[in-house]
């Protein structure tokens, strides 16, 4: 899929033509997206996530954010949503430390998303 669709934009659909031939059955569809990964989307902000692998909590601390309400994601290597929590920047610095989900070893992205900013950090968790 493009890596600028996101799943809320997407419908996959099947229809058999037969026309009153044999029934069809489908079976391991799997659909792939590819999850772009930029330290920073956005000139102006900027954020760290350490420690880095990380296996229970990570500190993620953002810099040149616009105040206001934030969600903080994670998404696996396939782009799923894997955890999200609401955070608030009072400033123009936010502090979190954040619990993760109970997920397998491997390589996540965390993102930080507003309304005026997003910024995108690769994340490697190893239980």
């Amino acid at each position: 899929l493009p890596q600028d669709v996101s799943f809320d934009e997407v419908i996959v659909a099947f229809e058999n033509r037969g026309h009153y031939g044999n029934v069809i059955y489908v079976d391991n569809v799997n659909l792939f997206f590819q999850v772009d990964v930029k330290e920073n989307a956005t000139e102006s902000a900027e954020m760290s996530v350490y420690p880095n692998p990380a296996s229970d909590v990570i500190r993620v601390s953002a810099e040149s954010l616009l105040p206001g309400n934030y969600r903080l994601q994670l998404f696996n290597q396939s782009g799923k949503l894997v955890s999200e929590t609401s955070v608030f920047a009072a400033g123009a610095r936010l502090e979190k430390n954040w619990s993760l989900p109970d997920v397998a070893s491997g390589l996540y992205v965390v993102a930080l998303v507003g309304e005026h900013d997003m910024v995108r950090q690769q994340l490697s968790i190893i239980r």
